[in-house]
């Protein structure tokens, strides 16, 4: 199985905070981005709870955008 670049950063960037005495991780994703939602299922985040809704301010007439919280729990 390949590793992509994209997974190999997300997985250092766990290590690193693991040894910084973290214990978790969070992140907002938009809810069609299925490469993005993929990719972090791969490396072992689950779907959280609540809703999430993207408001762009710079662009007031573009369509609001609905989210997906992902989180990632660091043993």
């Amino acid at each position: 199985m390949s590793i992509t670049y994209a997974q190999r950063i997300i997985e250092d960037l766990i290590e690193l905070l693991r040894q910084d005495g973290y214990d978790s991780l969070k992140l907002i994703v938009y809810d069609k981005n299925v490469a993005a939602i993929s990719l972090s299922k791969k490396v072992g985040f689950k779907t959280a709870p609540g809703h999430y809704i993207f408001i762009n301010k710079f662009r007031p007439n573009e369509p609001h955008r609905n989210m997906l919280g992902m989180e990632y729990y660091i043993n």
